[in-house]
């Protein structure tokens, strides 16, 4: 590691991080460095779920519309890296390009306020405009500006991203430098090398290991929470061999989500998943229990149209919602060749292989999940169910419909829930995905930090990204 002689972070992870384009960033570590360089209209307060305005003076403030139209003004003062001012024009024109927000409302700028004309309720747009994807810069020098705590170092490249910290950010910020070092997984699938590093001292935090590999490590502090991630198996919709929705009930009938779970928490009933929510936004029973009988009556039912052989596309490393993917994997043929189905499983060699795999959508399962961006049950739905949230190059990033799923009935009980925000409106939606069955939720993800005891101001947080410039080093 590079020596300072200030005060440097230095952060694990498993793979090298290759795209830091606000537009096209797909992956969770590729976020989460933006984060740290680049701003959305709204922020979760560190430690809490709680949403606060960063860019915006206060909240949303309704303009009339009949309730539909919002605007909010830039705090005073807001400067990117480079110094220049920060305008609503660049505020609006930056929203103008996320299809998550303009799927949603009008943007425009009015002085030095921002503009929502929104297409239909949402009582929680605030939050909307919290996501990942919302982040705030300037591009047209060639060099990425945004209002964060750090900025880019010219000596950055994808295994040890450099961070500076950015001098003309509104707050004051302890930390100088960030490095984010990768540290590859070995042959097994495992991270050794970063669980090596973080023995060493080599490593001040880490977000992107197991429970079970935390609880093995010493002299560190620890942080685990029940997380608001679900690790799924997606059945692909548009794939003949599983275009029956009996086909897709069946073999979420036939998964022992116990026995899943089992393979990587001590305390399965606690992890193993009944729903696609997260608890913390809202978990119900999907209706797919685990039911050996009902899955050989549903397959009894479509005769000639069951399949032999399913092809099944694995996750290239281990995440939070999926600690060990081998080992799901092997619960998962196991309780399928119990109904004479074998599974070939397609392996990925790395994230960038694993997206390109994603994309193309030739698979017929998919062993993966998904991590919430915000607090929010609406945007999680969406993400995994929503028609135009079918993984493509231009949405992969706020995309999880990894079953792809595209029911215009579905769709139209999405924006009730969204709007409505019920108990019915939820029940629908949960109904049509029993009914269809795009994907079989199969166990929860905690949320885990691994921290040297240099690291203090650290307040956990359901949410993964965490912003670093809220940290202090001792040391």
């Amino acid at each position: 590691m590079t020596q300072s002689t200030g005060k440097t972070l230095r952060v694990g992870v498993l793979a090298g991080i290759h795209n830091l384009d606000p537009q096209k960033a797909q992956d969770v570590d590729s976020l989460f460095v933006l984060r740290q360089i680049v701003e959305a209209p709204f922020a979760t307060q560190p430690g809490t779920t709680e949403l606060e305005p960063a860019l915006f003076a206060s909240g949303l403030e309704s303009a009339g519309g009949e309730g539909l139209v919002y605007r909010a003004g830039l705090k005073d003062g807001l400067l990117l890296s480079d110094g220049s001012p920060l305008t609503a024009r660049q505020v609006a024109e930056c929203l103008q390009k996320v299809s998550l927000i303009t799927e949603q409302a009008e943007v425009e700028h009015d002085g030095n306020d921002v503009v929502f004309r929104l297409r239909g309720p949402n009582p929680r747009f605030d939050v909307a405009l919290s996501h990942p994807q919302c982040t705030i810069y300037d591009q047209s020098g060639g060099k990425l500006l945004g209002t964060g705590a750090f900025q880019l170092a010219d000596d950055s490249r994808p295994d040890r991203i450099h961070l500076v910290r950015n001098p003309h950010h509104r707050e004051v910020v302890a930390i100088d430098e960030v490095y984010f070092e990768a540290y590859p997984l070995d042959d097994a699938g495992r991270p050794t090398a970063l669980l090596a590093a973080i023995e060493a001292g080599e490593v001040d935090y880490a977000y992107v290991l197991s429970r079970d590999d935390i609880n093995r490590l010493g002299g560190v502090k620890k942080s685990i929470l029940p997380g608001i991630s679900t690790a799924m198996l997606y059945l692909n919709t548009q794939s003949p061999k599983l275009a029956d929705p009996r086909l897709r009930q069946a073999i979420g009938h036939a998964i022992d989500r116990i026995e899943v779970a089992r393979t990587s928490y001590s305390n399965a009933l606690a992890f193993a998943a009944p729903s696609l929510l997260p608890r913390a936004l809202g978990a119900a029973d999907d209706g797919l229990d685990y039911d050996p009988s009902k899955a050989r009556e549903l397959l009894s039912a479509v005769g000639d149209a069951k399949p032999d052989k399913l092809s099944l596309l694995m996750m290239w490393g281990p995440r939070p919602y999926l600690p060990q993917p081998q080992k799901f994997l092997e619960v998962i043929r196991g309780c399928l060749e119990e109904i004479g189905i074998t599974v070939e499983a397609i392996p990925t060699a790395d994230s960038v292989d694993y997206l390109e795999k994603v994309m193309a959508g030739k698979h017929d399962m998919m062993l993966s999940g998904w991590i919430a961006d915000v607090m929010d049950p609406a945007d999680y739905l969406e993400a995994n169910l929503a028609s135009n949230r079918v993984p493509s190059p231009g949405n992969i990033s706020h995309s999880s419909n990894c079953g792809r799923l595209e029911n215009p009935e579905m769709d139209r009980a999405l924006a009730t829930f969204r709007s409505e925000r019920t108990t019915s409106a939820l029940e629908e939606v949960l109904r049509l995905l029993t009914e269809q069955a795009p994907l079989v939720p199969l166990a929860y993800g905690p949320t885990t930090a691994v921290l040297s005891f240099r690291v203090g101001n650290f307040k956990p947080s359901p949410l993964s990204i965490l912003p670093l410039g809220a940290l202090d080093l001792a040391g």
